[in-house]
């Protein structure tokens, strides 16, 4: 920091020029300020810089947990749709690979008997194209609502 003289040199007598005794206290109290001026900015500036954190983390948190639960809703519907037949509603093979093993090691912990139904539905391709893919789709539903209503009256409920 550069100092700029107060009051007037003592006349050259071996002492340092323009530090007399006024000018030496007048910069010890402008020091002073000085230092008081940078504590106070310090103190000013950390306190706006911790509350702005403290608003912007909670509105990043409140985005981030919506988020997050779209996420979560949007892989539960994905999932839903991986392991269900979109035609029929019914569950399809990737539901009975990922479920299979599981069922089993329940039924045998509760001592419970599992039931498997696999269906394939004979003579499907000659109805399909005799009748055309919107006739064939319309029966595939049939036959899924059929194995729904039928599974109902058997108290079937996969567990998962």
């Amino acid at each position: 920091m550069q100092h700029i003289a107060l009051g007037a040199c003592d006349g050259g007598s071996g002492s340092d020029p323009g530090h007399g005794p006024l000018a030496s206290a007048a910069l010890q109290s402008r020091d002073h300020l000085n230092q008081l001026a940078s504590l106070l900015a310090f103190i000013f500036f950390t306190s706006v810089l911790s509350v702005v954190p403290n608003f912007i983390s909670r509105r990043d948190l409140e985005q981030i947990d919506q988020q997050t639960c779209q996420l979560l809703e949007s892989e539960a519907r994905l999932h839903e749709l991986s392991v269900r037949d979109p035609l029929t509603g019914l569950f399809n093979r990737r539901y009975l690979e990922e479920t299979l093993e599981r069922e089993l090691r329940r039924a045998a912990r509760k001592q419970l008997p599992l039931g498997i139904i696999m269906v394939d539905v004979d003579q499907f391709k000659p109805f399909n194209d005799t009748y055309g893919h919107v006739a064939g789709d319309a029966l595939l539903r049939q036959v899924g609502d059929s194995l729904r209503e039928e599974a109902k009256h058997l108290h079937v409920q996969p567990e998962g």
